[in-house]
């Protein structure tokens, strides 16, 4: 994925940059689901949950039919 958006000059930076940002959300998660969970209830954490687990999968796949095709290459296994 890094080499997707900093090509071949700057994929240790995308690659950095993008373990960074999943590393301090992985860190600060912890903390935020704890606080919602004392403030709004275990139903209702687990409710957000499932609401950013919902718009993560349709940004997943936005990003997978908007990739551009590249000849060769696919994403699933040719079995001959």
């Amino acid at each position: 994925m890094a080499l997707d958006f900093g090509g071949r000059a700057a994929s240790a930076l995308a690659s950095g940059l993008i373990d960074g940002v999943g590393y301090l959300g992985g860190a600060l998660a912890g903390v935020g689901i704890a606080r919602l969970a004392l403030a709004f209830g275990w139903n209702r954490a687990f409710g957000t949950l499932t609401l950013a687990m919902a718009l993560t999968a349709l940004a997943a796949g936005v990003l997978v039919t908007m990739a551009p095709r590249t000849p060769g290459r696919s994403l699933r296994r040719r079995h001959e």
